[in-house]
């Protein structure tokens, strides 16, 4: 049952922290303070793209599609892009040298990273959704407006 419900908690969770992201990157040249969470994120759905398909639980391409997400989410800066890239590929090459088949300690893996990956997603969202929401809610007012209303 739980393996059932997790795949769609965490895509939705990951599309959620994907949308914040690229609110943030509109925003600011800044690296997210998350930066180092999306990386690991990145390299979860990279060992992941690679796991699943090994144990059965899901067709190959999914997490490449998360991925792909992932990276619209993180801007056009290509060295950016490129270091999230880099960690997807090692993710998925380190795991493909050590697991040619589903066993019982990578069945425990894919529950460990599936794991991690809702905590990361939670933990972004939960960070900074209110950061986006409170700048979309709260429009910058003229320096007018502000004059106009110090003058009353």
């Amino acid at each position: 049952m739980f393996r059932e419900t997790i795949r769609p908690a965490l895509i939705a969770l990951v599309c959620c922290v994907c949308l914040s992201v690229s609110a943030a990157s509109a925003q600011s040249d800044e690296q997210p303070p998350f930066e180092d969470d999306l990386l690991r994120l990145a390299e979860i759905i990279g060992a992941l793209e690679y796991l699943h398909p090994l144990c059965a639980r899901q067709k190959t391409g999914v997490w490449k599609a998360e991925m792909a997400n992932l990276l619209d989410s993180v801007g056009a800066d290509p060295a950016r892009r490129a270091r999230h890239i880099a960690h997807y590929n090692q993710a998925y090459a380190r795991f493909t040298q050590l697991h040619r088949s589903c066993t019982e300690v990578t069945t425990k893996i894919v529950d460990i990273y599936e794991k991690e990956a809702i905590v990361l997603t939670r933990q972004m969202a939960n960070e900074f959704r209110p950061l986006v929401q409170q700048e979309v809610l709260e429009p910058v007012q003229a320096e007018d407006d502000v004059d106009a209303n110090s003058a009353n």
